[in-house]
């Protein structure tokens, strides 16, 4: 199985900036922030400091390790964006140490850090498209599948490189012994295989001509996963 090594600075957070942004795919937007800058909620967000925002989020990318760009701007605008620390090497830093965030619509906020934990959030709630996030939303399921006869399309959800097989077996190498309780359990969690072999049965007596692999919300794990489903990927594998 594969292994995973992360380095990430520790620090103790004393103070953050009144700012929680989320990202739609294209744009950065104001989610969260305290009374005095709430006109600024649900507005688009240009700049900070003068620099374009995505400029602003790629910036981070030296300062903590992560598994892929999902979870990247996951824990930058989680996590970093607003704490005062991860900005004191930046170049675009004001002398101050104020944000200033200026917005589409050329509106701006100048904000200020405060003593965290900071508890009087004012939020804005946006506005969704309930059909598609209700398909491309995280799967309590390490893998999940959808089809779409009417626009020829496959949809795989593939959360996690783990299944019952590679599960079992790191348990046997680890010389680990399960409980009956954990066996009946982990009887539970299904097989790759048999679910790539049925996906791609039901792909082809549905016709369907495209695919849609989905791995936003996969961390990794065992890559012979990987490479169960980019078997059936060849050309005249099905």
């Amino acid at each position: 199985s594969d292994g995973h090594t992360a380095v990430n600075i520790q620090h103790n957070v004393t103070s953050i900036y009144p700012l929680s942004t989320y990202f739609d795919g294209k744009d950065y937007y104001l989610q969260g922030t305290a009374k005095p800058y709430k006109d600024g909620l649900g507005k688009k967000i240009k700049t900070i400091n003068g620099v374009k925002i995505q400029k602003v989020v790629d910036s981070f990318k030296n300062d903590f390790s992560y598994e892929n760009e999902v979870g990247y701007q996951r824990q930058v605008l989680k996590n970093y964006l607003a704490i005062p620390f991860y900005w004191n090497n930046k170049p675009f830093k004001r002398p101050d140490n104020t944000l200033l965030v200026t917005f589409a619509d050329s509106t701006t906020i100048q904000v200020s850090a405060v003593p965290a934990p900071f508890q009087a959030w004012e939020v804005y709630k946006p506005k969704q498209n309930r059909s598609l996030m209700q398909v491309r939303s995280k799967q309590n399921v390490p893998f999940s599948k959808q089809f779409y006869e009417n626009r020829s399309i496959a949809y795989l959800q593939f959360n996690q490189c783990t299944d019952q097989y590679t599960l079992r077996k790191t348990y046997q190498d680890q010389g680990i012994q399960l409980t009956q309780q954990q066996d009946s359990a982990l009887s539970l969690v299904p097989n790759f295989h048999e679910f790539l072999r049925d996906f791609f049965r039901e792909a082809k007596e549905k016709k369907i001509k495209t695919l849609v692999v989905d791995v936003r919300h996969n961390p990794g794990g065992n890559s012979e996963l990987c490479l169960q489903l980019l078997s059936y990927l060849r050309p005249n594998s099905l």
